[in-house]
């Protein structure tokens, strides 16, 4: 049995030779030094994998993985399985972390796996200038979020809405214990679902006031392990509907959460639900069964112009709201 290690650094790799060293250098000059680093080469058809290889061999506390191109969620699936430690972070082969970044979680919290520590991020474009165009830097005003009390914090700050993994530490044991994934058919949206299911089983979270992450957002969206061209299926639909259905009601009685965020996390609810319905393929017997059974009741209506329209097509059988949706399309 190797060394138990309280921290793993989780990292997905496709194609990401431009920034890769980059992103390892800047982890391995940690002033917290008991961690692992899982690289996880999602099919790259560069040099991505000979790099992994080549800084493996340079220090034991890296450990590479590979599996054929599927997406981040597979990836970081395989890399939660293989996570050999007490926490679990993300890092995007194309960012890169300051040198306490780690240290800042343990710092602020190395016991409590109720406990989830959050930190502040800067986001950087393509000459390394700050670019606030479209995932503004966010430095974060130190606040704890307890379960049971009515925090406006969240709702202020728009938070549930800031689903990147990174800059967030899990409890392995909540994971595992939970069976905590990364939803594979989503190649959009997966990071932010499994966070939100991640705080159904917490009791605290806690924003620290630390910076230590760079995301690196250029003005052309081109995130690690997407091409942008996947559309969400039927089941991909269903999926997010499913989840946010359970998360919605979940997060509104735990953490009292206000009535932005609520709508927000309805909204993602009732717009995928509504989306699996009229996507064009022809839904199968079991998805029909399902759509049936998540159908939204009136605890969820959203009181907005579009919740409204939502709630008024609600009211239309299945069967007739797709055929209706099908004869306007063509």
């Amino acid at each position: 049995m190797g060394q138990v290690v309280d921290i793993s650094i989780i990292i997905p790799v496709y194609n990401a030779n431009k920034y890769l060293s980059r992103c390892i250098n800047s982890i391995l000059h940690q002033t917290y030094s008991n961690y692992e680093v899982i690289l996880i080469d999602d099919g790259s058809s560069d040099n991505s994998l000979d790099i992994c290889n080549e800084y493996a061999q340079k220090d034991k506390r890296i450990r590479v993985l590979y599996t054929t191109n599927g997406g981040p969620s597979k990836a970081r699936n395989l890399g939660l399985r293989q996570a050999k430690s007490k926490w679990i972070t993300f890092v995007d082969s194309d960012d890169y972390v300051t040198p306490d970044y780690l240290n800042n979680f343990i710092r602020h919290n190395s016991s409590d796996i109720e406990t989830q520590v959050i930190q502040g991020y800067h986001t950087m474009g393509y000459a390394g200038e700050e670019n606030m165009t479209l995932y503004p830097s966010t430095k974060y005003e130190p606040h704890i979020i307890r379960e049971g009390e009515r925090s406006q914090y969240l709702e202020r700050n728009n938070l549930l809405y800031n689903w990147a993994v990174w800059c967030k530490i899990f409890s392995t044991e909540i994971i595992r214990k939970h069976n905590l994934k990364f939803e594979e058919e989503l190649w959009c949206g997966e990071d932010g679902l499994f966070w939100h299911r991640y705080l159904c089983y917490v009791k605290t979270i806690k924003y620290i006031g630390e910076q230590g992450y760079f995301y690196f957002c250029p003005k052309h969206f081109d995130s690690v392990s997407r091409n942008g061209k996947h559309r969400l299926s039927t089941q991909g639909h269903i999926i997010i509907s499913e989840n946010y259905k359970y998360i919605s009601a979940e997060l509104q009685k735990k953490f009292r959460i206000g009535c932005e965020c609520s709508s927000f996390l309805k909204m993602l609810y009732i717009k995928n639900y509504f989306k699996a319905i009229l996507t064009v393929e022809k839904s199968s017997t079991d998805e029909k069964y399902i759509l049936e059974n998540i159908r939204p009741s009136v605890s969820y209506i959203v009181p907005t112009r579009q919740g409204i329209i939502f709630w008024i097509a609600n009211l239309i059988p299945i069967r007739i709201l797709k055929y209706i949706y099908t004869r306007i399309k063509k």
